[in-house]
């Protein structure tokens, strides 16, 4: 008698397009979806990410090579943002086959993160910084009711991140976006119905309160936080650095890279 598989076989045949899934966490998505038998297309801005992550995939998933697509998409221009939307979204329907529809969309991207402080900030400065992280997934969800299949069995995720819930100096600007996301997914879970719509809410960093210098943790970054001083009272202090994994497309938090000073 073979095991049950009530939840591993749902994601069995889907079809689905990874926007950010060259690194980080959308590439684990990536992952995860092969594992399930989903067929996949990842996208980056960089198309030596997107083969190097092709590369990997095929070379961890080789019976499933003919499941994994690659494209390449820029998101960085407010003037071309919604035809390379459009062209991404066909693109991975045309490569993942069977009636030019997606089953799943799944936004992970970010650039690097606008640290702008209060006296510096200007229209656009402030609009810039949304332009990836906030514009970006909100205008594709105008193209996904004709790219999805019309089903409560379909899905459309974006990524978010806590500092829409905590403070840092300087970050009004990030977290304005950041909270924006809450309410953008609410409002398009009812816009785009039957179509659900949801968003992962990223920590920044794990729980630092037992952790030693040296130890690492996974962050909010797309990379991993190496802990330099652990500090006191429940990882309050302590000093970690961020070591990316993709600057470009690192997931919701991706891209800060340096060096960041208590939990977020």
């Amino acid at each position: 008698m073979s095991d049950a598989q009530k939840y591993s076989s749902k994601l069995h045949a889907s079809r689905i397009l990874i926007i950010g899934g060259s690194s980080g966490i959308g590439y684990a998505v990536a992952e995860a979806c092969l594992e399930s038998g989903a067929r996949v297309a990842i996208s980056s801005s960089n198309p030596q990410r997107v083969e190097s992550a092709l590369s990997s995939l095929q070379s961890s998933y080789p019976s499933k090579k003919s499941h994994i697509h690659g494209l390449t998409v820029d998101l960085s221009k407010p003037d071309t943002l919604e035809s390379e939307l459009e062209q991404i979204l066909q693109g991975a329907a045309q490569k993942l086959g069977q009636n030019g529809k997606l089953d799943h969309v799944v936004f992970t991207a970010g650039d690097a993160l606008a640290e702008i402080k209060l006296p510096d900030m200007t229209y656009k400065n402030v609009v810039a910084a949304g332009q990836v992280r906030f514009f970006a997934p909100l205008l594709l969800a105008k193209f996904l009711p004709q790219c999805l299949e019309d089903t409560y069995k379909s899905s459309y995720t974006i990524t978010t991140g806590s500092i829409s819930e905590h403070t840092i100096p300087n970050w009004s600007v990030i977290a304005s976006y950041a909270g924006g996301h809450h309410s953008m997914v609410r409002n398009l879970a009812l816009d785009m119905k039957p179509i659900r719509v949801s968003y992962w809410f990223l920590c920044g960093f794990w729980y630092l309160a037992n952790l030693d210098a040296g130890q690492w943790c996974f962050s909010g970054c797309g990379g991993y936080a190496v802990v330099e001083d652990a500090g006191g009272g429940e990882g309050e202090n302590a000093r970690f650095v961020c070591e990316e994994i993709d600057d470009g497309e690192a997931g919701a938090g991706g891209g800060c890279g340096g060096e960041l000073y208590g939990g977020y």
